[in-house]
């Protein structure tokens, strides 16, 4: 259990996302090879139901959701930040263009200039896929603070517990995404079971569709 915990908090760490290729040279590839995971489906569909039209990844890895919106949707806008700048070179080389940007950059003006090029006033879909769960909430609020103003929808992916739990691959850290969420204007719309490849995981993996409330 000790190693698992430590081994579970180095992966947990900036530092371990930036270089995980080094330590796992197929890591990258081994993400697009699960684009047509059937959980992915699920942000294409949201789309599709509410007429949305460009997306917002905060870790977006090697572009595993992009390739899943990409084989069900024909036209949308798509930017991606991963702090993997392996990562993002693999979906710059395989992706990149005008309206499918990929960067390991977090600054916000970049962000604002690409909507401003595009002619687009804020993201309709803001993704965080399996990603809030390992930063810490201090992390999450600064993102928020600066990012909020251009965001509509949101869905998280990721794990969820009302208190840290255990199981044999993942530590399961608490945060109440609701109500951090609502600080900054977002209101949740939606809950749902997600899926993964773990029996003991599975119980954690949840889904929460947010929305911006304008008043």
């Amino acid at each position: 259990m000790i190693y698992s915990f430590i081994r579970n908090r180095i992966a947990k760490t900036k530092l371990f996302w930036k270089y995980r290729h080094i330590i796992q040279p197929n890591v990258w590839k081994s993400y697009i090879n699960d684009s047509n995971n059937i959980r992915r489906n699920f942000y294409s569909d949201f789309m599709k139901a509410n007429k949305l039209t460009s997306i917002f990844e905060y870790g977006c890895g090697s572009a595993p959701n992009f390739l899943a919106v990409k084989a069900k949707l024909d036209l949308f806008y798509y930017y991606g930040y991963d702090i993997s700048k392996e990562a993002i070179n693999i979906a710059h080389k395989n992706y990149g263009n005008n309206i499918f940007h990929f960067t390991a950059n977090d600054k916000l003006k970049l962000m604002e200039s690409y909507l401003k090029q595009n002619n687009l006033n804020k993201f309709d879909l803001t993704i965080f896929d399996r990603v809030l769960y390992m930063i810490s909430e201090n992390d999450l609020n600064n993102l928020l603070n600066k990012y909020s103003y251009i965001l509509s929808y949101i869905i998280i992916d990721d794990f969820y517990s009302e208190t840290p739990q255990w199981d044999k691959e993942k530590y399961i850290y608490s945060k109440n995404y609701v109500k951090i969420f609502s600080n900054y204007g977002f209101e949740l719309i939606d809950i749902k079971n997600s899926q993964i490849h773990s029996s003991t995981a599975q119980k954690f993996a949840k889904i929460f569709v947010l929305k911006k409330i304008i008043k």
